[in-house]
């Protein structure tokens, strides 16, 4: 007997993330992972800064910078924020040692997790204060698409891209973060 299902696009993400806990596809060790992640912070969206229109840098500067100085204050860091698009973020690869064991203590799912969270919204700084209860899933994808809600209070909304858009990183960011808490009870 065939049972008829309805598949839920949004549960898409746990699975492609439990799979690839499971069956490890690209059979990268922990940490050509964390190399990764470590990797990610030198782009790291929160370190770009626009220097106009002169409400986007207000916009940056109140919503971008608290979570930049909380990282840094976590991890002992000394990240700051750049407006060239030229000029990669430098990041001083001694002083990772901090947010290195941080990753080293994530079990494989919330490292999977993690890892996921950063590839969708551009952001280690912004996907840490997630798994770390800094951030909720909606704050956390509102500070990943700064920039669109400039442009929507700027321009107007889109809503077959933008809201699909917003929506799809806060189920991928929530799905990151569900997985890596799972994994830890």
């Amino acid at each position: 007997m065939i049972v008829p299902h309805s598949f839920l696009r949004y549960h898409f993400s746990q699975t492609a993330l439990c799979n690839t806990v499971i069956d490890q596809p690209t059979n990268r060790t922990k940490d050509v992972v964390i190399e990764h992640i470590l990797g990610s912070l030198s782009t790291d969206t929160i370190c770009y800064h626009a220097d106009e229109p002169d409400d986007l840098v207000l916009m940056q500067q109140r919503e971008w910078d608290p979570i930049l100085e909380w990282f840094n204050a976590r991890f002992n860091l000394n990240l700051s924020a750049t407006t060239s698009l030229f000029q990669l973020s430098s990041v001083d690869q001694s002083s990772l040692q901090p947010l290195a064991t941080y990753l080293l203590q994530l079990s494989p799912w919330a490292l999977t997790g993690l890892e996921h969270c950063v590839d969708c919204s551009k952001s280690v700084i912004v996907s840490v204060a997630l798994f770390e209860g800094r951030l909720n899933a909606q704050d956390a994808t509102n500070l990943a698409l700064l920039e669109t809600k400039h442009q929507i209070q700027r321009w107007g909304n889109v809503e077959w891209q933008h809201d699909i858009e917003a929506q799809d990183l806060k189920s991928r960011m929530a799905a990151s973060l569900l997985i890596a808490s799972l994994s830890q009870r």
